[in-house]
């Protein structure tokens, strides 16, 4: 339907008998040309792309695939924080270092497509 959602918030997500609800639909933008336009400030969050990180003044456009590494940010703030108490999310090291006990799976491939940092190579691909 040509919509994304640019950054993912857990405190947006409700789990109902373990099927996942996204409840704040503020946030769903309209791609135009492969970009979407943020036009009102978000509080910064460690799920944010790098690219959302980094813009100062509104309204600026970024690309629809801020959405998938925010995602692929937020499984793995999922599967691993309560594990690993001082998890880095900022360094790329790091994050492949705590994927390391699920390397060679289908979910470590997709979140590793989904945290790259190169726009040309970040996709949603789950195998």
């Amino acid at each position: 339907n040509n919509l994304t959602i640019p950054f993912f918030n857990p405190e947006n997500i409700l789990v109902i008998d373990e099927n996942f609800c996204y409840i704040n639909f503020n946030n769903v933008l309209p791609i135009v040309n492969d970009k979407i336009k943020i036009m009102v400030p978000y509080r910064k969050t460690h799920l944010f792309s790098p690219e959302m990180k980094c813009k100062t003044s509104l309204p600026y456009f970024i690309t629809y695939k801020s959405g998938i590494y925010s995602l692929g940010k937020l499984v793995m703030f999922c599967l691993f924080c309560c594990r690993e108490k001082k998890m880095d999310f900022e360094n790329d090291e790091n994050m492949l270092a705590i994927l390391s006990s699920i390397y060679e799976t289908r979910v470590y491939w997709c979140l590793k497509r989904c945290l790259e940092k190169n726009l040309e190579e970040r996709f949603f691909l789950f195998i």
